[in-house]
């Protein structure tokens, strides 16, 4: 069931950023309840440790390139990027290590 629910966020993530691309605070609400709900699917110390080390690393990368000029938002909301591009890096990171581990069980497979 684990994969399912990240797959299932990741999806649902940008499902409501197309969706609600005028509703900042839906989208936060939907992603940061996305991340709840993965951790709690399948909580772990690891898990947590991944999602603050994504939401932090994440977020202050962002943060530079938005303030350096590279890149811009149309919503500001803190520091020059929107309050859920957080949450959205949280949940990719969840996504791909999910991949990965799918991934890595494939060939495992393959080979016996």
């Amino acid at each position: 069931m684990k994969p399912l629910v990240i797959y299932a966020s990741a999806f649902a993530t940008v499902a409501a950023i197309l969706g609600f691309k005028e509703e900042p605070m839906l989208i936060t609400l939907v992603s940061a309840g996305l991340c709840g709900l993965i951790l709690i699917t399948d909580w772990s110390t690891g898990r947590l440790l991944i999602a603050m080390f994504s939401f932090a690393v994440a977020t202050t990368a962002e943060i530079l390139i938005v303030n350096a000029g590279i890149w811009t938002y149309g919503a500001n909301d803190v520091l020059g990027i929107p309050f859920w591009i957080p949450f959205v890096w949280v949940n990719g990171a969840f996504f791909f290590i999910q991949l990965k581990e799918d991934i890595d069980r494939i060939i495992r497979r393959r080979r016996v």
